[in-house]
């Protein structure tokens, strides 16, 4: 078993709590940029406690000795629930999603772990959270799914064309009733 690194409770948590990079640089570019490499071509991240490889397909816990991940920084918000990156997204898959890995990553399943696996669960939870939160408003998904894109959205933007919003709310008040009428 490896040794704990020497980080306290504390100081795991603040550095877990920034959920983004530092400015972007050549070296380190935006998160959008790097938010649609494949499982194949994104550097492996290894644990911290056994050093193995961690599947970045369940990358909040490692698949050889099962011990909670820190947060992967550049990771948004539906890789961060393990979702496709999409507008329509399937809101019953998103709880479901969301419930699971509450109940994985909730801190109080880590009440007798080291002071560094509490801070990750920590950090992890409040993640999942704040990604949640995010994908189940169709307008901060969509927020979100710009920011992906390089697009950095208007918050006070308004639409000035009628016939415009008459056609989303027409659309998308068409897209409410085939769901309807799909689960009945």
């Amino acid at each position: 078993m490896a040794a704990e690194l020497p980080l306290s409770h504390s100081a795991v948590v603040s550095q877990c709590r920034v959920l983004t990079p530092p400015k972007a640089s050549a070296a380190c570019p935006p998160a959008w940029a790097r938010s649609h490499t494949s499982d194949k071509s994104a550097p492996s991240k290894k644990c911290w406690d056994c050093k193995v490889p961690v599947d970045q397909r369940t990358p909040h816990f490692c698949g050889t000795c099962k011990k909670i991940q820190p947060p992967t920084y550049s990771a948004n918000q539906f890789q961060i629930l393990g979702i496709p990156t999409t507008f329509d997204v399937d809101a019953e898959r998103l709880e479901a999603r969301y419930k699971a890995l509450q109940k994985a990553l909730h801190p109080d399943k880590f009440s007798t772990a080291s002071p560094q696996e509490q801070a990750f669960s920590d950090a992890q939870a409040s993640a999942v959270n704040s990604a949640y939160d995010t994908l189940r408003s169709p307008l901060r998904r969509a927020r979100a799914l710009l920011r992906l894109q390089g697009i950095e959205p208007e918050e006070s933007a308004g639409v000035d064309d009628p016939e415009l919003l008459a056609y989303v709310m027409e659309a998308r008040e068409e897209r409410i009733q085939e769901a309807i009428r799909e689960k009945l």
